[in-house]
């Protein structure tokens, strides 16, 4: 691997911080992102107010939220056609300490 800091020096300003940062090693870039997906959950208000559950602020809320959803008729949560495997492949590093 070589890398690609004297290739995109005129550049580097156009990427986000955190995006360098995770493609850095001993400060050193060796690669950059293509895409940044950004992850979003929608939920219906209507039947979080029947359950009783407020909107998930953290994981944990969405686990607790997700579990209290669950009836004959509904699945607590659905994440996305291909069985969850892309979103859920985020969850791991969230960052449960700051809640982000």
């Amino acid at each position: 691997m070589v890398a690609l800091d004297d290739i995109i020096a005129d550049v580097k300003s156009d990427y986000p911080e955190a995006d360098l940062k995770s493609t850095t090693v001993d400060g050193k870039i060796y690669a950059v992102k293509m895409v940044d997906d950004m992850g979003v959950l929608y939920y219906r208000k209507s039947i979080l107010k029947k359950a009783g559950v407020m909107p998930p602020a953290s994981i944990d809320d969405l686990i607790s939220a997700s579990k209290a959803l669950i009836t004959k008729d509904q699945k607590g949560l659905f994440i996305g056609n291909d069985a969850g495997v892309t979103p859920s492949a985020a969850v791991p590093s969230w960052d449960r300490s700051s809640g982000q």
